[in-house]
């Protein structure tokens, strides 16, 4: 992974200490790395298991939240009793018109969606 991109999409998201951020298909970390350095409760969606196991392993923490669940399955209402939620995810293409659509709908309109394909 470049990590200079990695630190350059994270960095498109402007985190403050106390901030939502869900990252959708987190993989191998390159983003979610950068991500648990911040004062942020992190939310996870990966689907694939063998994702999940690793995730879980490298990035416990109490700040960090994981759901082994398909990103368009996944309802984001449920996060919002923590208030205004950031989304960033590396999307692979079949999925990515799809996610979008359904996410927008679903945003509260002091969040924000930061994807890249």
């Amino acid at each position: 992974h470049d990590m200079n991109l990695a630190r350059w999409i994270v960095g498109q998201l402007r985190v403050r200490s106390g901030e939502h951020v869900v990252e959708i298909g987190p993989g191998l970390g390159a983003l979610t790395e950068l991500l648990v350095r911040e004062d942020i409760l992190l939310t996870l969606i990966e689907k694939d298991q063998r994702m999940v196991k690793w995730l879980r392993e490298r990035f416990a923490s109490p700040r960090v939240e994981l759901f082994h669940i398909d990103a368009l399955d996944f309802d984001l209402r449920t996060l919002y009793g923590s208030g205004p939620i950031k989304i960033i995810g590396n999307l692979p293409y079949y999925v990515a018109t799809a996610l979008i659509a359904k996410y927008i709908s679903a945003l509260s309109p002091a969040s924000m969606l930061i994807l890249t394909l």
